[in-house]
């Protein structure tokens, strides 16, 4: 038996943009190990559709049936100052799918929030409203989810927490042609600092993982053979390897405030 197999069977898991990359394998992980996981996805589409059924296929003697959820919510069209008004009007046609995702935040066991866009650009070249919807979705979402998250997990006495920064952002560090993103993901590793002070107490760990350059459906033939030129000939990290990694943080509370960096020791020449 796995050691996971006991920690997460049964337990409610969000993975916060679970429908692609990353965040689809870490779905997928948690519900072979037993746990009950909602999965969440910006737009809906058949790819997330068949993962869902994935999700549900997966069978083990031992567990009984998970019960598989999704929520399809475009955090673009959020005014997270509004986040905490409940049934706002000002969210429109999203009211149903946020309330979904509150619903699915207050009963999370474990949340894991692998949400957040990339922006490639030289800052003379960055608008003042990319800064703004960079730093929205980079920084000030995650700790919008896992605040709102912890005041239930401290009430239950139990919780487990994972951010995901990007690639040499658990430090700082000077980037060329993506300094806003960079910039936001850095505060990532301060907001893992951060809630690990604070809940630690409280039965909650929280950590964070900072990837490489990671091999997913999104990254072309293309796009793989200049990655890994880049990274001198070694091949890209699997998505399998950092939901491995994931799981073995959230399973152990002795890892809580754990920045971990999985970049394969890759620095720029």
């Amino acid at each position: 038996m796995n050691s996971f197999d006991n920690f997460f069977c049964e337990k409610n898991a969000l993975v916060v943009g679970g429908s692609g990359g990353i965040g689809k394998v870490i779905s997928l992980m948690l519900a072979k190990f037993g746990a009950n996981v909602t999965v969440h996805g910006g737009h809906a589409s058949k790819k997330f559709d068949l993962l869902l059924r994935e999700m549900n296929s997966i069978s083990n003697s031992e567990f009984q049936a998970q019960k598989h959820r999704q929520i399809i919510l475009d955090f673009a069209k959020i005014d997270l100052e509004k986040f905490d008004e409940k049934n706002s009007a000002h969210f429109a046609g999203e009211i149903s799918s946020l309330e979904n995702l509150k619903s699915a935040l207050k009963k999370s066991e474990i949340l894991c929030i692998c949400y957040g866009p990339f922006l490639q650009k030289k800052i003379a070249q960055t608008s003042a409203q990319e800064w703004l919807w960079t730093a929205k979705l980079n920084l000030a979402l995650p700790g919008i989810l896992a605040g709102y998250a912890a005041r239930f997990m401290k009430r239950r006495g139990f919780g487990r927490i994972l951010f995901f920064g990007g690639t040499r952002t658990n430090q700082i560090n000077g980037f060329k042609t993506n300094a806003a993103y960079a910039a936001a993901k850095t505060g990532i590793a301060s907001l893992a600092k951060s809630f690990a002070l604070e809940f630690a107490e409280c039965g909650i760990s929280t950590a964070a993982i900072f990837p490489g350059f990671v091999q997913t459906e999104y990254v072309s033939e293309k796009a793989r053979a200049e990655y890994e030129k880049l990274l001198g000939g070694k091949k890209m990290i699997r998505a399998d390897e950092i939901a491995r990694a994931a799981l073995f943080l959230l399973s152990d509370s002795n890892l809580n405030g754990t920045l971990l960096e999985m970049d394969g020791g890759w620095r720029p020449s």
